[in-house]
């Protein structure tokens, strides 16, 4: 499973695979790059499997593929990546994103309506404009996501310790063994029915800390949506931009 190889999408492109294995990962996951297909799987998987997975989702592939090369212009000097918009799914924004120079030698992002400015000194790397952004939409999540978990835990008489909002790589959400809840700040680019699914998931948790069918039973009676929404969430990681992850 460590040789290369292609996915065809069908019309003539094809893009290179890149399988990440992990005890953790529960099931096949995908997530599409402008470069390759990233394919998470649990260490037991056959590659059959895990090819399988890859093919039988070729028109969402391809269709990751295309909205990636619409939505991320590229910066004219260095060739990488620059944001300038932020699809902000769960909560039904599109914003704007401008990079301007800060008089003062500090970083600092404003939103006014729906644009996003961020200011930086000059001659500042991109990478260092992706890392001011990166950390004020971790801000921005709290401020979304905060009173949305607190909602939920009211309305189904659930309690958690604490939020906090991390930028993990290999999971949406996690909940520790004294109920303090934490959150993938990168929900924001998700749908907002996949992002509440997560608050959900992770407020069962404080009843059952594992994922038996005692877990599954409390999570189905939060939303009878359960399965489906957490199979749709392990194929909807193309929705996320990777200039989100740390190089």
């Amino acid at each position: 499973m460590n040789a290369p190889w292609h996915l065809e999408l069908g019309d003539g492109r094809r893009l290179r695979c890149r399988v990440i294995r992990n005890p953790r990962y529960r099931r096949v996951g995908l997530r599409v790059t402008p470069d390759e297909l990233r394919i998470s799987a649990p260490r037991a998987a056959s590659e059959r499997e895990v090819r399988a997975v890859a093919e039988d989702h070729r028109d969402w592939v391809r269709q990751a593929l295309d909205r990636l090369a619409a939505t991320r212009p590229r910066d004219a000097i260095h060739g990488d990546p620059l944001p300038r918009r932020l699809p902000l799914r769960a909560i039904d924004a599109l914003w704007e994103v401008r990079y301007t120079t800060s008089t003062d030698g500090r970083c600092r992002v404003t939103r006014r309506d729906a644009a996003v400015t961020v200011q930086a000194p000059a001659a500042t790397p991109e990478a260092r404009y992706c890392e001011v952004l990166r950390r004020w939409l971790m801000r921005e999540a709290r401020r979304v996501f905060a009173p949305r978990l607190d909602a939920f835990a009211a309305r189904h008489g659930l309690h958690y310790q604490r939020l906090g909002i991390r930028a993990q790589r290999t999971r949406w959400g996690s909940c520790s063994g004294q109920g303090s809840i934490n959150l993938n700040y990168r929900l924001l680019f998700l749908p907002p029915e996949l992002a509440d699914y997560v608050l959900l998931h992770e407020l069962a948790h404080t009843v059952e800390r594992n994922h038996s069918p005692r877990f599954w039973a409390v999570l189905h009676g939060l939303t009878p949506r359960a399965r489906e929404l957490d199979r749709e969430l392990d194929t909807c990681t193309g929705l996320i931009p990777a200039w989100t992850e740390r190089r």
